[in-house]
């Protein structure tokens, strides 16, 4: 018979100097580790509610906080995520948000009254962008920090009823997507150097985590679990359809109504006029001058878009200002002041500019980073999507060489 052991009353300590805490090294933490991988393999499923805080390095007032109600169920034979889990509204725990369960995920637009399903039929990556549930990140990321050849240090801290595990990978920017850890993209030439740091709190007794922290050199979030309840019942009983709320359009696959930026190839780019963070002027797009226009989609928390930052940076010493002029657009954080300290840090030198929501779905983006480049009559000539040092710099500068030839 399983064990489940129930832990009550998390409590989130604020933890700052003490002097009383003690550091342990190595050894020690991969003991600590294995104790706590013992217990998270009896967990069968379980129900908690799991807040969510995201913030540009560096800052403490978060970019955004969200909680949902979670019901995860472990599934050993899903070799993709391990669980099955369905995300809920905190304050109405019926209705669903995100469900997973092997085979498809389904996503609820109660906007529009549909539930978008994808069956990973056209999957184009070797795992599945499933981001898991807690404890399945945390036992993943254990296993990784017990089995990995990569460049790791590994401690803990006491903090009396709780432990704090520090988890420091170096050279890698690691992050965890289902049940694998994943390099995205592969570092190299100036992006060396840069890390990832976890950290997981868990209570002695029981030896449950309950909060997880992951330092990104773009973005830091933090995940804190409450009211855990396990043992809520059977993978064999789970299923999405009983979360589908009635009256909704169903979109399979290539029936979801998406409009994807490859479309503008050929016309006009949509005009904008928006506010240039490193100025607070506003910026016309039809106001700039150039014969080439680059326009990057980004967005602060999104890695492979701070990874092109000193791609972009380069450009101003290939080519004059008669030549090209960059743009990169902020799509979806609103916040002045987080997009000004994020410029400030990284030493950006080319226009910055805070979107509005009506121009980035006039662009059709839905996914990030992005590249538009537009001739001189602002005539969109390629898109390229997503960011690979040394390969989608390689693809934007011969784009831009053939234009500026014409």
């Amino acid at each position: 018979m399983i064990k489940y052991v129930l832990f009550l009353g998390l409590i989130i300590v604020n933890i700052g100097c003490n002097s009383s805490k003690d550091n342990y090294g190595k050894d020690d933490t991969k003991a600590f580790i294995k104790r706590v991988l013992l217990n998270l393999d009896t967990i069968r499923s379980a129900s908690y509610f799991n807040r969510t805080e995201s913030y540009a390095p560096g800052d403490s007032i978060p970019l955004y906080v969200n909680e949902e109600y979670v019901k995860m169920y472990s599934n050993p034979a899903d070799t993709f995520v391990g669980a099955a889990f369905v995300n809920l509204l905190a304050d109405d725990t019926l209705i669903m948000r995100y469900c997973y369960d092997g085979k498809m995920r389904s996503r609820i637009d109660r906007k529009n009254k549909t539930i978008e399903i994808d069956s990973f039929y056209h999957n184009p990556y070797p795992f599945r962008t499933v981001w898991a549930p807690f404890f399945t990140r945390i036992k993943t990321l254990f296993e990784y920090s017990l089995d990995t050849s990569d460049s790791i240090e590994l401690s803990y801290e006491d903090y009396g009823d709780s432990l704090c595990i520090d988890i420091f990978i170096f050279d890698k920017v690691i992050e965890i997507v289902g049940n694998r850890m994943i390099v995205s993209p592969p570092l190299q030439g100036t992006n060396k150097g840069k890390v990832s740091r976890y950290f997981i709190w868990v209570n002695k007794i029981g030896l449950a985590p309950y909060k997880f922290r992951r330092e990104m050199p773009h973005n830091v979030s933090v995940d804190v679990v409450r009211d855990v309840k396990f043992g809520i019942g059977r993978l064999e009983d789970f299923s999405p359809v009983n979360y589908f709320p009635a009256g909704y359009t169903i979109l399979y696959g290539k029936n979801k109504k998406i409009t994807p930026p490859d479309l503008l190839k050929g016309k006009k780019a949509p005009d904008w006029n928006l506010l240039v963070i490193n100025n607070k002027d506003s910026l016309r797009l039809y106001d700039v001058k150039s014969k080439v226009v680059l326009i990057e989609f980004t967005s602060i928390t999104c890695g492979p878009c701070h990874l092109a930052i000193p791609f972009l940076k380069s450009l101003k010493g290939r080519y004059t200002k008669q030549q090209l002029d960059v743009v990169s657009i902020e799509g979806f954080i609103h916040r002045y002041d987080v997009l000004k300290r994020y410029l400030t840090k990284n030493d950006i030198d080319y226009k910055f500019l805070m979107s509005t929501d009506k121009v980035t779905q006039g662009y059709n983006v839905s996914s990030i980073p992005v590249f538009f480049i537009l001739d001189e009559e602002k005539v969109v000539r390629k898109v390229f999507y997503g960011y690979r040092e040394g390969v989608t710099d390689k693809n934007i500068c011969n784009a831009i060489d053939g234009l500026l030839e014409d």
